[in-house]
């Protein structure tokens, strides 16, 4: 009888378990978007305008078809995009102008078609500003979300 119980509390050692660790599978994985590609189809103008003896805003609006800049996205028809811009300096012969830019829309959906985005702003002048030519680089981002 002393074997038995002593043959059953060996089994019973050989067939108890202790978790000290845990496994969990899980999956892995990746979506691959066609790259977004803008083009420039046209720059932002502010035109000529003449020196002054106070600041002047020139305000070109977005929605303006000949003097915003103007762009198409191009990208995965299932995406979102948020676009962003910046307040750039112009520079030239006189002070710099700086110019806040605005944007026709933040965010676009490409689901129909490509998106046409265009890009204004408001140029700063400074009283009594030089005569000349000024120009900037400005950058239009867009994003999938």
């Amino acid at each position: 009888m002393k074997r038995i119980i002593l043959f059953s509390i060996a089994l019973s050692m050989l067939f108890t378990v202790n978790t000290f660790a845990a496994d969990q599978a899980f999956t892995a994985s990746i979506t691959i978007r066609p790259a977004v590609e803008i083009t420039l189809l046209r720059s932002l103008t502010f035109g000529d305008h003449i020196t002054s003896s106070a600041d002047q805003d020139v305000v070109i609006a977005a929605t303006d078809n000949s003097n915003a800049a103007a762009f198409t996205v191009t990208g995965d028809a299932t995406a979102v995009f948020t676009f962003t811009s910046s307040t750039i300096l112009m520079t030239g012969l006189g002070d710099d102008i700086s110019v806040v830019l605005s944007l026709s829309d933040s965010t676009f959906d490409l689901s129909a078609s490509d998106a046409s985005i265009y890009v204004g702003g408001t140029a700063t002048i400074n009283a009594n500003q030089l005569a000349g030519d000024y120009t900037a680089t400005a950058n239009l981002n867009a994003v999938y979300n």
